[in-house]
């Protein structure tokens, strides 16, 4: 074979081999420990950034808990049952370690709390001279944070690698009040671990709550939670450790996506600090609505939220709730107010009164907290309260 043709071959093999990627089209590589290193083409994940850092008590990546405290910790919840632990009346008192955080970090952490400040009912204010609580952002070895307010100074670290949006987005919702999602004890029914692929001695990681001690508060199972481990989180070989079961594929599921609150993230929070209970107190004061035909179907207000305080799917979601409202078969010519939002609504005047799709888990709809200053007589229930499904379309 001719020397130059060697080469070339030679060459074109070795580039080969060099480019060849994990399943996703993400590089990774196996370190002399068999720890599986950080994806080449990718931003790190703060389990990646963590897994050295054996001198602190992480758990499930990215939580900091006193050693003692991690028996315990086992049997907590997907989002805190002690109200003790909750920030009072959802206000954060907070201080930029501006010795340790770069400007820029800090430019990222403001964005990160205004982000759940425009979603949620969350406040986050600078803290005062007299603040006993609050959470301190330190520049600190690694992305972590403690779960809910645990008392006096409470350190949330972003180090090198963390200065991203998404992920302190994520780690604020550790302080906020949250493990990760596929902690829940139901996570079964939407996920399978596949522990074939995880990290030796990392297994601890993908434990689930028990039934007796976790607080879902109702919610639906968030497939696209900014909570949500990724699918190859803590792998050994590249391969998948969290495959999605067929019962979400509806819900067109990003586990692990780093880049905003989901639907679900907000109606948890919401739910967890009560505030769609208080803006309903505030709003009892407000006029009813007065609709043209009695029935609210005219409403085009900005409640998102039922009578029970739950929080609206979103009209063009298909998860939790799946329907067909938003086909042209149901609505015909109009919009009837419906769109990509999660306003409460009546299409059709199907219903005695405006009314949506819920968030919650076995509850599929509810009437909203709209009152109608002209309401028609109440109908039958059966005619009311009639689903719009792919099963009940087609016999009308």
């Amino acid at each position: 074979m001719d020397v130059n043709v060697w080469t070339h071959t030679l060459v074109l093999l070795l580039w080969i081999s060099s480019s060849a990627t994990a399943p996703g089209g993400r590089a990774r590589r196996r370190n002399t420990n068999g720890k599986t290193e950080r994806d080449a083409d990718g931003p790190p994940e703060p389990w990646q950034i963590n897994q050295d850092k054996t001198s602190s008590p992480f758990y499930q990546g990215d939580i900091v808990v006193p050693q003692a405290d991690l028996q315990a910790l086992r049997h907590r919840r997907a989002a805190v049952k002690d109200r003790l632990l909750l920030w009072p009346e959802g206000v954060i008192p907070y201080h930029l370690n501006k010795t340790t955080l770069d400007r820029k970090t800090r430019k990222v952490v403001r964005a990160a709390m205004r982000h759940w400040m425009r979603k949620t009912c969350i406040k986050f204010r600078k803290k005062k001279r007299n603040d006993v609580n609050f959470l301190h952002f330190i520049g600190d070895a690694g992305c972590w944070s403690y779960v809910g307010m645990q008392g006096g100074e409470q350190k949330l670290s972003l180090g090198s690698g963390c200065e991203l949006f998404g992920t302190v987005v994520h780690e604020i919702g550790h302080a906020v009040g949250f493990w990760h999602e596929q902690a829940r004890y139901d996570r079964n029914k939407y996920i399978r671990i596949l522990r074939g692929n995880i990290l030796p001695g990392a297994e601890e990681n993908f434990d689930k709550m028990t039934f007796k001690t976790i607080n879902t508060l109702g919610v639906a199972y968030d497939y696209n939670s900014i909570m949500h481990y990724g699918p190859n989180y803590f792998s050994v070989n590249g391969k998948p450790t969290i495959k999605v079961k067929r019962i979400g594929w509806r819900a067109k599921p990003k586990i692990g996506q780093r880049k905003v609150l989901s639907e679900l993230d907000v109606a948890q929070t919401r739910h967890m600090y009560q505030c769609n209970r208080r803006d309903m107190q505030r709003r009892r004061k407000d006029v009813c609505f007065f609709s043209k035909y009695g029935d609210g179907r005219d409403y085009r207000g900005t409640v998102d939220y039922t009578l029970e305080g739950v929080t609206c799917q979103k009209w063009t979601s298909q998860w939790p709730q799946a329907h067909c409202v938003m086909s042209k078969y149901w609505l015909g010519d109009k919009m009837d107010g419906l769109g990509n939002h999660n306003y409460c609504r009546n299409p059709g005047g199907r219903r005695s009164r405006p009314w949506c799709f819920t968030t919650l888990q076995g509850t599929e709809w509810q009437y909203c907290d709209v009152r109608i200053c002209n309401p028609l007589p109440r109908r039958n229930e059966n005619e009311s309260t009639s689903l719009p499904t792919n099963n009940n379309l087609d016999k009308r």
